[in-house]
């Protein structure tokens, strides 16, 4: 698979993700990935992908912790955000940790073969 199949199997899954959540999260959210994937479609995957892989361990194991803890993605967003931005980011990891506590069992495991999944195209991104 070369790079461009890769973002696009990538930019199909999180938007199939929030066609999904969107009972939970509303439509906004697949309209503004899908206006932002036309603009820059590696986008997603080059922003998810370093963050996804410091957790990868987490992720494959299945710890809730990965979407429980606030402090997972603090350091990153400390890191990495501009001052202005940071109480965005740490709103939308909010809204993740609502979303994993509101649906259920199922849903759940859907979600980690989900965040799985992205984990490994951003893997094979990176060897492409």
């Amino acid at each position: 698979m070369n790079k461009i199949e890769i973002i696009k199997k990538f930019n199909d899954i999180i938007a199939s993700l929030l066609d999904q959540v969107s009972p939970l999260i509303g439509q906004k959210y697949l309209g503004y990935f899908k206006k932002l994937i036309k603009f820059n479609a590696p986008l997603p995957i080059k922003n998810f992908g370093p963050i996804a892989l410091k957790h990868k361990n987490k992720i494959m194991e299945k710890d809730p912790e990965y979407f429980l803890s606030d402090n997972v993605f603090k350091s990153e967003i400390d890191n990495s955000c501009e001052e202005e931005n940071k109480e965005y980011y740490l709103s939308e990891i909010l809204h993740l940790k609502n979303i994993y506590l509101t649906v259920d069992d199922d849903s759940k495991e859907n979600l980690w073969k989900i965040v799985q999944a992205l984990v490994l195209l951003y893997e094979e991104y990176i060897k492409v």
